[in-house]
């Protein structure tokens, strides 16, 4: 993961935090892989679960637990890491 793409990702997850939500991580973009972090609050803990693969899915729930969208992560080296977004995760990524 680049510096930018770790800018733009940190920022994410603080708009998704500061909403309430959690964020679990799927460690595959392509529908391979696993959830491994599941309804999490932790910055560092999510950050360090991405780039495993060559892109993850962060799916994001609100304090009922319900989720509310998705952000599909793909790293490019550049600043288009979001490739991406259903849902009201949608407006985190603006």
């Amino acid at each position: 993961m680049t510096p930018i793409e770790r800018t733009i990702i940190r920022g994410l997850l603080h708009r998704a935090l500061a909403a309430g939500y959690t964020v679990s991580v799927h460690d595959s973009y392509d529908g391979d892989g696993e959830w491994t972090v599941k309804r999490s609050r932790d910055t560092t803990a999510i950050m360090a679960a991405l780039d495993t693969t060559g892109g993850d899915i962060l799916l994001f729930r609100d304090a009922n637990g319900a989720r509310v969208g998705t952000v599909t992560l793909i790293y490019n080296g550049d600043d288009t890491v979001i490739a991406d977004a259903s849902g009201d995760a949608a407006a985190l990524t603006v």
